[in-house]
């Protein structure tokens, strides 16, 4: 995933594979139990083609890393994706969401703009130009939610 598109999310490949089972194992099992956390999968043909992460706190929603596989873009996942997350943390108590877009991810700007996001002026995460990687800059985007 990250590998695929090195550009899209503040963290890297490399961040997530120094993961071990236990943390995997508990991540999956709090987003499988919670009834704040959550994990969202898109399968077709018994494949899974995309993931998305949410966590509620006080009423607002983090939607954290949506991530759709090259292959499958273009046919509305995506959109899918982040309307099921807003349906599920309303139902849920969450008056508010969040999300956290790397500055240039015209797809995920367009997508989240198409169903209502704003950009705000937060700056979450910003990352200086290496050798090895571009400059990378997060910015917070909010969507107010009804119930």
């Amino acid at each position: 995933m990250l590998t695929a598109c090195p550009g899209a999310f503040f963290t890297d490949a490399e961040y997530w594979q120094t993961r071990d089972d236990a943390f995997w194992n508990e991540f999956s099992s709090r987003s499988a139990t919670a009834d704040d956390e959550a994990i969202f999968l898109a399968v077709i043909s018994d494949q899974p083609v995309a993931m998305a992460h949410t966590k509620i706190t006080d009423a607002v929603a983090e939607f954290g890393m949506q991530y759709v596989a090259p292959g499958a873009r273009g046919h509305g996942i995506g959109a899918a994706l982040v309307a099921e997350r807003e349906s599920w943390v309303s139902a849920h108590g969450a008056t508010a969401a969040t999300c956290a877009i790397v500055v240039g991810n015209t797809g995920s700007e367009r997508l989240h703009r198409a169903m209502g996001w704003t950009e705000t002026d937060e700056v979450i995460l910003e990352r200086a130009a290496t050798d090895d990687a571009p400059a990378i800059t997060e910015r917070r985007w909010r969507k107010a939610l009804t119930r």
